[in-house]
């Protein structure tokens, strides 16, 4: 009866992180039993019912509110590929430290609708000690820190079959095998990640500056790496993909041969490089 309509719309992925909180804090559901009333029930109808209407509102209306904001207590990161020694490690923390071994399989899924170079809030589940965890989360950079608000709920391996129905999409699988080093300040992490065949070093903790302090004990100062296990994945594809050019192709993109040899150099190249891209892509756009 009305002649105005309008829509207001958030995007599968946030509208699921704040169906999720929502629902545990009024109903005291739990995640796994939400997601499954989402993915059987809620999303069918919205898709049958709701979405067709939307395409003929007048006014549209997008809410961008990211529920990762209200998350407390981020985890700080610092990350490097240097070369320490246990005793190092042992050193720069407390000597009521634990010290575990531990091996998780990552799955990382794609939110509907995001490109896989830009994602900065990725779905992940994942697999340790035979129990699957689900962890909603969004990456800050905050140079040198990688800064991770997150929420992590237990769940069954059936879960994934629903969030494959709600349109995520599984990006990749990483195998980590780290040994940590935990007291209740901090935790350092040395993991091994099988898909890059390389060994990294990770400081995390809630406390800023007690994870500077415990890095710069360890020598790590410089060598900081500022981007996640996912990203360096992403990175090394378009790596790989750079190398596997034509030869004429390279040319006309002025790609050393030496340059494109070195995987070291080539990771440096290529991300300055995107960086680039995209910047002259949004200058593109502002103009038009």
């Amino acid at each position: 009866m009305l002649d105005l309509r309008v829509s207001v719309t958030g995007g599968v992925h946030f509208d699921l992180v704040k169906r999720v909180l929502r629902d545990i804090q009024r109903a005291g559901q739990e995640p796994e039993e939400i997601i499954h009333q989402i993915s059987e029930t809620v999303y069918p109808m919205y898709k049958a019912f709701i979405e067709p209407d939307l395409q003929t509102a007048q006014i549209k209306i997008i809410n961008k509110f990211n529920p990762f904001t209200g998350f407390q207590s981020p985890t700080y990161i610092l990350k490097s590929a240097r070369e320490l020694t246990v005793e190092q490690i042992k050193s720069a923390i407390s000597d009521e430290h634990i010290e575990t071994q531990e091996q998780t399989y990552d799955i990382y899924l794609l939110p509907p609708g995001e490109d896989p170079e830009s994602c900065q809030s990725y779905l992940r589940m994942r697999n340790k000690d035979g129990k699957y965890s689900l962890m909603f989360e969004e990456w800050v950079t905050d140079i040198p820190f990688v800064i991770s608000p997150r929420i992590t709920f237990e769940v069954s391996v059936r879960l994934l079959g629903g969030l494959m129905a709600l349109g995520y999409t599984i990006a990749t699988i990483l195998k980590r095998n780290s040994h940590v080093f935990s007291d209740d300040k901090v935790c350092v992490k040395i993991d091994w990640l099988e898909q890059l065949n390389r060994q990294y070093f990770q400081v995390q903790g809630r406390d800023r500056s007690v994870v500077k302090c415990v890095a710069e004990k360890l020598g790590l100062e410089g060598s900081y790496i500022s981007r996640t296990y996912i990203e360096q994945i992403q990175l090394e594809k378009l790596v790989n993909e750079v190398m596997a050019l034509p030869e004429d192709l390279k040319t006309k993109l002025s790609l050393d041969e030496d340059l494109v040899s070195s995987p070291k150099d080539a990771l440096l190249r290529a991300s300055v490089d995107r960086v680039a891209l995209r910047n002259r892509h949004l200058k593109r756009v502002d103009v038009c």
